[in-house]
């Protein structure tokens, strides 16, 4: 009986705990109404209010509202005491775990003016409008400013009604909701809403946390539930003002609409040397700024406007400076942009008015539209005229004139797509580019009809696409508190490798006793037996001590320098991302000892890695077919620079050696060499490094290979290089130590070598500089025979072109040809031609003058291309003038 009384209660207990639940509770921590607000008896009323009743009603369920500071709810939702928070989908949050519900509510940017005739997409006329925008909506204020449209923000709508109000600003946006309840509240006059924008918008969402999944699912089914027409009543509760804008009508009258009919399709000029205004694409259409115009125009008028690079009736870019389009008809201007003045290394920071360039060429492009205002307005400066912004940017990099004049848009995409970004901007034309339509004569009434539609494009129409075709650039300023965390999390790392180093030591002193242990435990077990087998056995136990402890050193080792990578590839990474921010020379400063630091500690990690990886036996080669000529070929590129920087010769034979590869494993074998050319070029001050290869035996397999790397640098003493090859030491001369280092690379470089069934050996006098070679008899090469491969010559040819091509007519023709192309690529090509060929005749300034022009257009250097190219000239007169 006992047991089926308690079977029933039991069974009580489980029917109330299913159906018993808790309310569910949502919080918000807003603080604006309309969203919400204190109704009459002290009632908390609102959006939130209504959307949360809402789910209450598809949940079947209570669901409880709660408003209160944002660090009182987070509080609560850390207890569990809240189901989920509303949120907006534009703000990050600082809640953790979570997911985001189904959108529940759009909540749009809206435009608003005290004049209600008043329209800002005519720029010229309006160019003195002030605007007040949310400060946390960058993208639009980027996109407003790049339109030359002066902006004020604020923080919050009450406060941008006030800049309004106070004649501070002219056009506010701001929240749709807030803006109408405050207009509605305030007393003054009355705000006109002129435009939504549905491009800017946020929309309500609930944050639910990550283990309530089910009550997750349940939430997104109860939004999806909620109809339009629900959420229309819920709109038209809150505000007066519609949320949607139709487009108006045009008012076009009987002869127009006839005009229309009549006339349906309609070509315009498209130049697609003036990007982004017009880009060329695959399609038979033209894209860019002016195309996706013309695309408003025609769905306001019925009118379809095509792209032609040909016959054509009208044209976008106005009349220009051609005498033929005197006759034409303007229509208002559809888009006006700032004509900057561009130059390449400046002596002059600014230039206040055009007129202070004369003396000097200034280029503009043929069609563009700032060339007519410039040839009327100031006629007596010396102009350049191209046809393409492609060309002026590569005339102003080449010096062929001083200035390039362009208008922001045009010039900022071209440079930003281009890779042309070395130039600067070093004044501002007083007068914008202002980009009418001309419309030919006899079609007379198209031009009330284009100006009627211009007037109605709205300002989200023209804001989207300039969003979509023009390169906004983000103002940054310097990040304080991430600089502070970079250099905290740096000083931690070298208080890390301190204490890491501090138990190395330890590790290393355990080490050392127990060797001496085990030799005076062999010493005396001669004197006594019984003394030796105690001693014995605590040296075996020292032994163990140390193999213990050496392998805890290396893996410790491995450990630490894969842990410690993270962080500086960080430090690193977050360093260069602040090196493109705007700061001062003292702060460039600092930031640049932090990544140098950051840098050399990340080679000392990775040389540690090596060399744990060696001590533990895991180190394993990865032959495969390498050719040496690439190696050297490499290493010229990697060093060139560097030597240039401390005016070294840095000689490098790759030319002698054959085509044939050879096995071995790429990766270490250029660690060595790199090490070995490190060093030649740190410890010399002047002079040459020579880096040369040769092949042991080129009639048989394995051929062997022998790379030498001499220099004329400080040299080594006698009785110091047996110690150079040990790990962390180094030369105990004066001159070594001013160098710094860790005495790593060349230890690492030895045992690499090793591996590689090879030997490094050094030969170096102090003063007079030092030879290392790396000898690897067991190298293979994969081809039959070298010696073969090297017996054909190509003398005769060369003696025939020579004949065919004499040096100081044609080839000189060609060069002026190719240096007039402004092409890197050409300059590479003519470079390589004349070498190969052997037209330099042996001439070793022609020869270096031709392989550094080489090396600066293969890295695409154009200030260097431009620099060595001024030299080559030089040269070719001279030889033109002996001659």
């Amino acid at each position: 009986m006992k047991g089926h009384l308690f079977l029933l209660f039991l069974l009580l207990i489980t029917i109330m705990n299913i159906y018993s639940s808790d309310d569910l509770i949502l919080g918000s921590f807003s603080s604006y109404a309309p969203y919400v607000e204190s109704g009459a008896q002290g009632d908390l009323r609102g959006i939130e209010k209504d959307i949360a009743e809402l789910i209450s009603e598809k949940l079947g369920e209570t669901v409880g509202y709660r408003n209160d500071s944002w660090q009182n709810i987070l509080s609560q939702w850390n207890d569990n005491e809240l189901s989920g928070i509303f949120i907006f989908s534009n703000t990050p949050s600082q809640v953790n775990d979570f997911k985001r519900s189904r959108e529940i509510f759009d909540l749009p940017l809206a435009v608003f003016s005290l004049n209600p005739d008043i329209g800002f997409r005519d720029f010229q006329k309006y160019k003195d409008i002030r605007v007040a925008v949310p400060e946390q909506f960058g993208n639009l204020i980027d996109n407003l400013e790049s339109q030359n449209i002066k902006i004020e923000t604020f923080s919050d709508e009450a406060e941008g009604l006030k800049m309004v109000y106070s004649s501070k600003a002219d056009i506010i946006i701001g929240d749709l909701y807030r803006l109408d309840y405050l207009t509605r509240k305030n007393s003054e006059e009355k705000l006109y809403l002129m435009e939504i924008l549905d491009s800017y918008k946020s929309t309500y969402t609930l944050a639910v946390s990550d283990e309530n999944k089910k009550l997750f699912q349940r939430l997104n089914e109860a939004i999806s539930e909620i109809s339009q027409n629900e959420k229309d009543r819920l709109r038209r509760k809150w505000a007066e003002l519609p949320l949607t804008m139709s487009e108006k009508q045009q008012d076009f009258d009987d002869n127009e609409l006839l005009w229309i009919e009549d006339h349906r399709n309609i070509s315009y000029a498209a130049d697609f040397k003036l990007p982004p205004l017009f880009i060329d694409s695959d399609s038979e259409s033209a894209t860019g700024i002016i195309p996706d115009i013309f695309s408003l125009i025609s769905q306001k008028t019925g009118i379809s406007f095509i792209s032609s690079s040909t016959d054509s009736v009208l044209h976008p870019l106005g009349i220009g400076s051609n005498i033929e389009f005197k006759d034409y008809l303007l229509t208002e201007p559809y888009f006006s942009v700032p004509n900057l003045i561009l130059a390449r290394n400046p002596k002059r920071t600014y230039f206040n008015n055009p007129s202070e360039l004369a003396g000097h060429t200034v280029i503009l492009v043929d069609t563009h539209p700032v060339r007519f205002y410039m040839e009327n307005t100031y006629p007596d400066l010396d102009y350049l005229i191209v046809d393409s912004v492609e060309t002026a940017y590569k005339s102003l990099l080449l010096s062929r004139a001083d200035f390039f004049i362009c208008d922001m848009i045009t010039a900022g995409y071209y440079g930003s797509s281009s890779g042309f970004n070395q130039l600067d901007m070093v004044g501002e034309i007083e007068e914008n580019s202002q980009f009418q339509i001309a419309v030919p004569p006899e079609y007379a009434e198209l031009v009330s009809i284009l100006n009627k539609a211009l007037s109605e494009i709205q300002l989200s129409e023209l804001s989207s696409i300039m969003q979509r075709w023009t390169v906004v650039r983000e103002k940054r300023i310097v990040d304080y508190r991430l600089l502070g965390q970079i250099l905290t999390v740096f000083i931690v790392i070298i208080l890390v490798i301190l204490i890491w180093n501090q138990k190395l030591k330890q590790e290393i002193q355990v080490r050392m006793e127990s060797e001496i242990a085990l030799k005076l435990s062999e010493h005396k077990s001669r004197e006594a037996e019984e003394h030796s087998r105690s001693a014995r056995k605590r040296a075996e136990k020292l032994a163990v001590l140390a193999e213990s402890a050496s392998q805890a050193k290396s893996q410790f080792l491995a450990n630490m320098s894969h842990e410690i990578r993270t962080p500086l590839n960080s430090i690193i990474g977050f360093t260069e991302l602040l090196e493109s921010s705007t700061m001062d020379d003292s702060q460039n400063q600092y930031l640049t000892s932090v990544k140098t630091s950051a840098e050399v500690l990340l080679m000392l990690i990775n040389d540690i890695l090596d060399l744990s990886k060696i001590e533990a036996g895991k180190m394993e080669l990865d032959s495969s077919p390498v050719s040496i000529k690439k190696i050297l070929n490499d290493m010229k590129v990697i060093f060139s620079q560097k030597a240039e920087e401390k005016k070294l010769d840095l000689i490098i034979d790759a030319d002698s050696l054959p085509e044939t590869e050879f096995i071995l494993d790429a990766l270490r074998l250029e660690q060595v060499l790199i090490n070995l050319i490190a060093n030649a070029l740190k410890f010399t001050e002047k002079g040459s490094i020579q880096v040369r290869a040769s092949v042991l035996n080129r009639e048989s397999s394995p051929c062997g290979l022998v790379f030498v790397v001499e220099d004329s640098g400080i040299g080594i003493v006698q009785d110091q290089i047996d110690r150079i090859f040990n790990m962390f030491e180094q030369s105990e001369n004066q001159d070594t130590r001013k160098f710094g280092g860790t005495g790593l690379g060349l230890g690492i470089s030895s045992r690499l070598v090793h591996l590689m069934g090879g030997t490094l050996s050094v030969e170096s006098k102090p003063g007079l500089g030092s030879r290392f070679m790396v000898n690897l008899p067991n190298a293979e090469c994969t081809g039959s025979s070298i010696a073969s491969s090297e017996g054909e010559s190509s003398l005769p040819e060369k003696a025939s072109l020579m004949e065919k091509y004499p040096f100081s007519d044609k080839t000189c023709t060609l060069w002026n040809e190719v240096r007039d192309s402004g092409d890197p690529d050409a300059i590479g090509q003519f470079c390589t031609f004349i070498l190969e060929n052997d037209y330099s005749n042996g001439d070793e300034s022609l020869m270096s003058i031709l392989k550094k022009l080489k090396n600066a257009a293969e890295s695409f250097d154009l200030s260097k291309i431009i620099d060595l190219s001024s030299v080559l000239d030089n040269y070719f007169q001279e030889e033109t003038h002996n001659e």
